[in-house]
């Protein structure tokens, strides 16, 4: 072989060469160096013990301060009994703005007296914002803090800052204190058990029960106008659940949600005290579940001394609750028929008088039209009621079930036979097949007419309803502290 040819193959394996030796240092170098820096490369069996991995030190994301500094945050939670009488459950949360501590706060409730009124302010330990090393992070066993040493490492943590608690999270841990309540003028004054320092926020819960809100007609149906209470601050916030006892039915209520109901006055009269702070999980799930309910309604950024009202209605059965929506519409369609005859008589007689009668033949398919498709339209909607309100209840026996659903399905066919076919046959077998056809072919023709309006509309307002916030039915997950010290 030429000694030039040689030269060039082992020139290309040298390039090559050194190529590959470049890349694997460049994989291996920052591997290697990274390993170094973690301690990771060598592995010591204290480390697999451990099974722990070090968090990077640094803050962790502060709670922003006076949250509420564009006014307060309320929350009502209102259960209707069926003697009238309206519980309520309030939770308030608030932020000192002044300069000096906050011992008291009042309100004015409108138009009803309360009674069993009770108060608990709620209580928060500080949390931790900052700590003196990185956190481990452990698969078993969680490390010590504040000089404890109860973890399977040994490792002391120790907080550097605290940060005031965020009482806008109803979850995790709370403690409540009974506070007192006092009647002055117009005023209820909440005497706090700890007093609420400049710049920090506080919390509590009011619970009372009244009558007033409600007024019963004469189908024994309640119609219900909740106020909210009245403060001399402005309100950001506020939320309104409205619910009713079990055996009642709301109207506008969007399906039946087991919410946790607000415990009775008994129940809160036995627990806390004015001098400690307490822990309840009865009082956690009531708590965290404030401002839910069947009905929902929201309202923002209310003024000073103004109130939001709640309308509606509440019976014990959905025939006194609908009855007189009913009668209103079917005095409007025997309104209607009314008039048609009476103006297909008149125009009848005028015409005959001047010898126009093919007029009369097609405006009596018009009427006959219209009438027909517009008891197809209430027969359609009264049919859609019953079911929608007998299959509410349950039913033990699912075969009782279907025959009602089959039973109903072959009344409707003979119904909509008599409302739609008969009449087209009767016209036919006066005046013609055409009027006949005619007949049945506009009475078709104003359905689709109804079903395209009824789309329209619906989608036009498909924006506004009220929604029902997903609440968490389960206990609050707890978690364990120390004991930080209270924000001096």
């Amino acid at each position: 072989m030429p000694k030039s040819v040689v030269s060039f193959q082992w020139s290309v394996f040298s390039i090559i060469s050194l190529i590959l030796i470049l890349l694997i240092w460049g994989f291996v170098s920052p591997t290697f160096i990274n390993a170094q820096e973690l301690n990771l490369a060598t592995p010591t069996a204290a480390d697999a013990q451990s099974d722990e991995v070090s968090v990077p030190p640094g803050e962790i994301m502060k709670i922003r301060e006076n949250p509420n500094f564009l006014g307060q945050d309320h929350s009502y939670s209102v259960t209707f009994r069926g003697n009238g009488e309206a519980v309520v459950g309030l939770r308030v949360i608030f932020s000192n703005l002044g300069t000096l501590p906050i011992s008291e706060y009042s309100f004015r409730v409108p138009k009803v007296i309360p009674s069993d009124l009770m108060v608990y302010q709620i209580i928060k330990d500080p949390q931790c914002y900052s700590y003196d090393k990185p956190l481990p992070v452990e698969r078993s066993v969680p490390p010590a803090r504040s000089g404890s040493s109860g973890s399977s490492t040994g490792i002391t943590i120790d907080c550097l800052e605290y940060q005031a608690p965020d009482y806008y999270d109803a979850w995790g841990v709370q403690k409540y204190q009974k506070a007192d309540i006092e009647k002055r003028g117009d005023e209820y004054v909440v005497i706090l058990p700890q007093e609420i320092k400049k710049d920090l926020t506080g919390s509590f819960l009011l619970y009372y029960r009244a009558k007033g809100y409600t007024s019963k007609d004469l189908f024994n149906k309640y119609d219900y106008i909740f106020e909210t209470i009245k403060i001399n601050d402005k309100i950001e916030n506020l939320n309104v659940g409205i619910s009713t006892d079990s055996d009642l039915v709301l109207k506008g209520a969007m399906g039946e949600v087991d919410y946790n109901r607000i415990p009775a006055g008994r129940e809160f009269s036995s627990f806390g005290s004015a001098s400690s702070a307490e822990a309840s999980p009865v009082m956690d799930r009531f708590y965290q579940n404030i401002g839910s309910g069947d009905l929902y309604k929201n309202a923002s950024n209310l003024a000073v001394g103004e109130s939001y009202l709640v309308k509606g209605s509440y019976a014990d059965s959905y025939i006194k609750l609908y009855i007189k929506d009913i009668l209103v519409y079917i005095l409007i369609g025997l309104g209607v028929v009314v008039i048609v005859v009476m103006g297909l008589k008149f125009l009848k007689n005028k015409l005959n008088q001047s010898g126009r009668s093919p007029f009369i033949d097609w405006l009596e398919v018009g009427s006959v039209a219209l009438l027909s498709s517009f008891f197809a339209v209430g027969y359609t909607l009264l049919i859609i009621f019953i079911l929608n309100n007998l299959f509410r209840f349950e039913i033990d026996d699912a075969s009782y079930g279907m025959f009602i659903g089959v039973l109903t399905m072959v009344v409707s066919v003979g119904i909509y036979f008599l409302l739609l076919v008969l009449p087209s046959v009767i016209m036919g077998a006066k005046k013609g097949m055409v009027y006949g056809l005619s007949t049945f072919g506009l009475t078709i023709l104003l359905l689709f007419i109804y079903l395209v309006s009824i789309f329209l509309v619906s989608f036009m307002f498909q924006g506004t309803t009220d929604r029902v916030p997903f609440i968490y039915s389960g206990d609050a997950p707890l978690i364990e502290r120390d004991g930080p010290p209270s924000l001096e």
